[in-house]
């Protein structure tokens, strides 16, 4: 069987995506590139099944792989992600906020003469124990319902805990299991 380039094509788009949850400077920007990504890795997926799938030995060679794609937390919640995003009105992330916290140093009294914030620069005016806590805003994993089933966000990958739940660190994990399965896939059926 010949190598297709729609696996590849598909995989590169989901890389770009990830590129550009890095470089987003919004939150709807961080969201619509988390959907892209969602949408491009399930393509791969079907890509190879489509192309790959006309082999007599596919049904039996990709058996472990179906298993994996519902066992695995990390590949079963990108599925499902995916699928709820498309089929159904729920937001499949969490947005939450910016803002700024403002107290003492040491649990004292807070006198404030004046406050101003112009354009993210702060001036401020009063208690010398005063304390400014930035908080950053932020899009987040959530549990999502596809199909009348919950899915939390992955707290584990091909047996290891994932040490961050950050969409991006996700996807990446995402990105290289879809990356080596296609390498398994060519190996196996490319000729």
């Amino acid at each position: 069987m010949q190598r297709s380039e729609q696996p590849h094509i598909e995989l590169n788009k989901a890389g770009v995506a990830i590129n550009d949850m890095k470089a987003s400077q919004s939150l709807e920007a961080m969201e619509e590139s988390w959907k892209s990504y969602l949408h491009r890795i399930e393509r791969t997926w079907n890509r190879v099944l489509h192309h790959y799938g006309k082999s007599p030995k596919w049904n039996g060679w990709q058996s472990n792989v179906l298993k994996q794609r519902k066992s695995d937390p990390l590949l079963s919640y990108l599925i499902n992600a995916r699928g709820c995003d498309e089929h159904t009105g729920e937001d499949i992330v969490t947005r939450t906020p910016g803002g700024i916290g403002i107290g003492t140093t040491d649990g004292g009294p807070l006198y404030i003469e004046s406050l101003t914030i112009n354009n993210g620069h702060v001036s401020f005016k009063g208690s010398s124990n005063a304390r400014f806590d930035f908080i950053s805003a932020s899009v987040e994993l959530k549990s999502i319902v596809n199909r009348g089933r919950e899915y939390h966000p992955p707290l584990e990958h091909l047996g290891k805990p994932i040490r961050s739940k950050t969409m991006i660190h996700v996807a990446e994990l995402g990105y290289d299991f879809y990356s080596g399965f296609i390498e398994n896939v060519e190996r196996h059926f490319v000729k």
